[in-house]
């Protein structure tokens, strides 16, 4: 499978933003649902405090999630960036955090046999060397031993993709010193050493130094990229697609207002997108074909919904988000639904009685949702 929004047995990285703000005890929650929709298990942090889980992906028998939670019950200040394996029943294999002092949080997300990748930001300059912020983590998949930190000035990874082939993909803003309202879109891919190999845009390209497109989400199949954000700027894109790094097209929604994508996937030809609702909009699930071309779009419900996962596969589109009515059923409440691609019909949905911030589907595992909930 080639997938994303989140990853799927290793071929797509997924980003399912987070690091959101709520009051009260919140607790990160991970369900696995059979592909007909019924919940098999589900897991949670058993962490008190402010708690999300972000990020989701699989490879095997074994799902990787990534979130942030408070660790004020560990006696300090700040927030600690955190990864879990599990195993295919739910438990727990190993955990992982940073450790540091304040402000990590991980929001997405990507793996394959060997290793892990974990994308995310950190307020601290925790290495204490070159002012770089940590903005990449890689770990042993085996027992969640760190290999390596990746950073670049301030950057803030929003998305990790990998293609399966050693090497990873992450996307998000860098923010400069001196300018913090100056948020500069960046995609890097990344060797198995931790050495970029390239970098969009460009030094010299009219992107390089402009307040324009934020990235959120990404997906990559072989030598090519889907890079997913919100446009800030007429002549902006939602949707770009690279090939080694190189714009090849940009797709942005047809009329009034602004889509902010927030999760990717795609099939290695066409890719599939989901928003948050703003202004001027109410479709949320948008599918793009191979040359940028819209094909259809789809409004999932009314109210301020905001989609944040989703991932295809064999002609199934699985779409995750913010907890709401449906709109199709007016009295039934859901945040996960699975979508046939051929007519977009909806062949179920499922309340989590939570919101969703990233979804997974998996030959072997059949589909795993994650997100908060409160109490």
């Amino acid at each position: 499978m080639v997938l994303q929004g989140f990853n799927a047995d290793g071929l797509q990285g997924f980003i399912a933003d987070g690091l959101q703000a709520f009051g009260g005890i919140d607790r990160g929650n991970v369900w696995r649902l059979s592909e007909g929709g019924t919940p098999l298990w589900s897991w949670d942090s058993d962490v008190d405090g402010s708690n999300d889980i972000n990020g989701v992906t699989t490879f095997g028998n074994s799902v990787y999630v990534c979130g942030e939670q408070s660790n004020v019950w560990k006696g300090t200040d700040g927030s600690l960036a955190t990864v879990w394996k599990l195993d295919s029943s739910g438990n727990v294999v190993w955990s992982y955090d940073t450790g540091t002092r304040a402000g990590e949080g991980a929001v997405s997300i990507a793996a394959d046999a060997d290793f892990v990748w974990v994308g995310g930001i950190s307020t601290n300059n925790w290495d204490g060397t070159d002012g770089t912020f940590p903005a990449l983590w890689k770990l042993n998949a085996s027992d969640g031993s760190l290999v390596w930190v990746w950073g670049i000035g301030s950057m803030r990874t929003q998305a990790v993709a990998t293609a399966g082939d050693g090497t990873v993909q992450v996307a998000g803003i860098n923010v400069y010193i001196g300018q913090p309202i100056a948020h500069k879109a960046r995609a890097h891919k990344i060797d198995a050493s931790g050495a970029v190999v390239w970098e969009w845009p460009t030094v010299g390209d009219p992107l390089f130094n402009r307040w324009t497109n934020v990235p959120w989400a990404l997906a990559v199949s072989g030598a090519d990229s889907w890079v997913g954000g919100i446009r800030q700027e007429v002549a902006g894109w939602e949707v770009a697609k690279l090939t080694n790094g190189v714009r090849v097209w940009g797709w942005q929604e047809a009329g009034v207002g602004t889509v902010r994508v927030r999760g990717l996937t795609t099939d290695g030809t066409d890719s599939w997108a989901v928003s948050e609702e703003l202004t001027g909009f109410t479709d949320q699930v948008f599918k793009i074909g191979a040359g940028g071309a819209g094909v259809w779009s789809l409004d999932l419900g009314g109210g301020a919904v905001g989609m944040r996962g989703i991932d295809y596969d064999s002609g199934n589109v699985y779409v995750g988000g913010f907890r709401n009515q449906d709109f199709h059923v007016p009295d039934d409440f859901a945040s996960l639904w699975k979508i046939l691609d051929s007519d977009q019909s909806i062949t179920w949905f499922w309340d989590s009685g939570a919101d969703l911030y990233g979804v997974a589907q998996s030959a072997t595992l059949g589909i795993i949702a994650v997100g908060q909930h409160g109490g």
